[in-house]
């Protein structure tokens, strides 16, 4: 029976890239929508049980997951399974990519933004008029994006991994139980829109909701 053990709106594997945006001066995001597609990379995952005065290595390769993929929670559960000793865990750490791959396209004030393969986008986006994007027959470049996001101060180098972050946690794992990891994803508006300035707008991944539990 599934045990639900905590409820976030970051995603364990995405680093806060909203603080990123927050240095640029924009720290909400004019717009949102849906995306198809939503990869994330993440490595060196650890674990601790002390409050991170000591950690317990439950990861170090990397590893990309498309959160919008109906499987993507069983692909991420999978991919920590049996990676848990009996305890109590209350801190994790990790490190993401800033790039991330998302498809998808945002309305806003007439035009639509969207996810293009162009290498002349800006950061991935590119917009049209939206009385001219039809998704069904969308412009040639829109596609799979690579989408970096900004460090407080200046910008990621594409592939870039960001650095480690902790977070808190409340996990028991008992002794004898089944340790599989389940995770639910909900990417409803995670494709964010944010002004720049200076008539600049750019398409950025938003935290997803995601639902833990262990069975």
């Amino acid at each position: 029976m599934k045990r639900i053990l905590y409820l976030i709106t970051v995603l364990l594997f995405i680093c806060s890239v909203v603080e990123g945006v927050e240095g640029n001066g924009q720290p909400t995001p004019v717009a949102t929508g849906t995306p198809s597609v939503y990869e994330v990379t993440q490595r060196n995952f650890y674990i601790s049980s002390d409050g991170g005065s000591t950690w317990k290595l439950v990861k170090a390769e990397a590893r990309t997951f498309d959160i919008a993929a109906v499987a993507s929670g069983e692909a991420a559960g999978n991919f920590f399974a049996g990676s848990f000793t009996p305890g109590t865990y209350n801190k994790i750490k990790f490190e993401c990519c800033a790039t991330f791959r998302m498809k998808g396209y945002v309305d806003y004030k007439g035009t639509t933004y969207y996810t293009s393969t162009s290498p002349t986008a800006s950061n991935g986006t590119a917009s049209i008029t939206t009385s001219a994007f039809d998704p069904s027959n969308p412009p040639s470049d829109y596609g799979i994006a690579s989408i970096t996001t900004p460090k407080e101060e200046g910008e990621y180098s594409e592939g870039e991994f960001m650095p480690a972050e902790e977070k808190s946690i409340n996990i028991v794992i008992k002794k004898g139980a089944n340790s599989k990891i389940n995770m639910d994803f909900d990417i409803s508006e995670s494709l964010a829109l944010y002004d720049f300035g200076g008539g600049s707008y750019r398409l950025m991944p938003a935290p997803p909701s995601v639902t833990v539990s262990v069975e």
